[in-house]
């Protein structure tokens, strides 16, 4: 795995340093595939160009981003970064799936189909998925491409500085509502942990009336309501404090507050809540988020089987985490570097939700 990260006003002087790191990095090899994380400010079609010529016909996927960091470079909100997979062994192939807005299940068989057209008979190692789920269900489409590809599904949701600037990348186009997938084919092997550092406060109540991911009334009151007698009367549900869903055995899922309406008093979250779920507020300080990722770091590095050498290493990372830990978001990838393996290469994104 090599890895190009740079930033520049001008997006040509951009990706050709970008493009530079990786030639010097790849020292002749050929690349199988590559994941390409922008900023949204960039000009996205040239910087697609830009990569499809020097390495023409490669598999690529990607996304724009709230920001984004790796060893080339470091964290960085206004960059560009590739990251590009060698293997005489592992196969690669991307698919893509339109308007996830419509049918965000249908999108994720679409993509997962295409991909898997390329090697057909062969099963699928892993995947990598960076949807637009602006207006779809993300659990919807995370469980179609986990079902369709029958193998794990690392990624996150396609991010930028606002809602409406959000777009994908699939070859040399930058799509918008679309499902973009890597699959990788043969012997690829991942170990992998989840840090999600946000935990419950206050009592447990019941989730009355939901409409998709709109949720109109908790524990007898408008779901604006019950926010505000909880923490206050601000003005926005505060998207640092989301809801905990429970399931069984006390686990839970995160939903986060995207958008109010004083009209209705309803809510709409990341994803949609089931009507009659148990949930309760959650909370996160600077101090719990960057403790839990480095207990999650520690035992992921404690976890390595025997024999098992990493050739790079992924992160995904929260929106929401940058907003809370504000000047010291820099510490999770300082985390990264001083924990992990040295031989590892780290790349994060940044995401919408």
């Amino acid at each position: 795995v090599v890895i190009g990260q740079a930033e520049c006003v001008e997006t040509e002087c951009a990706a050709a340093d970008m493009l530079r790191q990786c030639r010097d990095r790849l020292a002749g090899a050929v690349p199988g595939a590559g994941l390409l994380f922008s900023a949204s400010g960039f000009d996205l079609e040239m910087a697609l160009g830009m990569v499809w010529e020097a390495f023409p016909g490669l598999p690529l996927a990607g996304c724009t981003t709230a920001g984004t960091f790796s060893t080339a470079l470091g964290p960085s909100r206004d960059s560009i970064c590739l990251m590009l997979f060698v293997s005489d062994t592992v196969r690669f192939a991307v698919g893509l799936g339109q308007d996830a807005a419509t049918d965000g299940a249908r999108a994720a068989r679409e993509a997962a189909q295409m991909a898997q057209a390329a090697h057909p008979g062969v099963p699928a190692a892993m995947a990598f998925a960076f949807p637009d789920v602006k207006d779809a269900a993300p659990g919807e489409v995370v469980a179609a491409l986990s079902e369709a590809l029958g193998c794990p599904v690392f990624g996150g949701f396609a991010g930028g500085e606002g809602r409406d600037d959000v777009r994908q990348f699939f070859g040399r186009m930058a799509c918008s509502g679309a499902v973009p997938v890597l699959v990788l084919f043969g012997p690829a092997q991942a170990v992998f942990r989840v840090s999600n550092s946000w935990r419950p406060v206050g009592r447990r109540v019941r989730v009355d009336a939901v409409s998709g991911k709109k949720v109109l009334r908790i524990d007898g009151k408008t779901a604006l309501e019950f926010y505000r007698d909880t923490l206050g009367p601000h003005g926005l549900p505060a998207s640092e404090m989301p809801l905990a869903v429970f399931e069984d055995e006390g686990r839970f899922a995160i939903r986060g507050p995207l958008e109010y309406d004083e009209s209705d008093g309803s809510i709409v979250f990341s994803d949609a809540v089931p009507e009659g779920a148990q949930v309760r507020i959650t909370e996160a300080s600077r101090e719990v988020l960057l403790e839990d990722v480095a207990r999650s770091l520690t035992d992921l590095a404690a976890s390595l089987p025997p024999g098992f050498v990493p050739d790079g290493a992924l992160a995904f990372s929260c929106s929401t985490r940058r907003y809370i830990l504000g000047l010291r978001a820099r510490e999770e990838f300082d985390l990264m570097r001083r924990i992990l393996p040295l031989s590892l290469i780290h790349i994060s994104q940044g995401i919408v939700r």
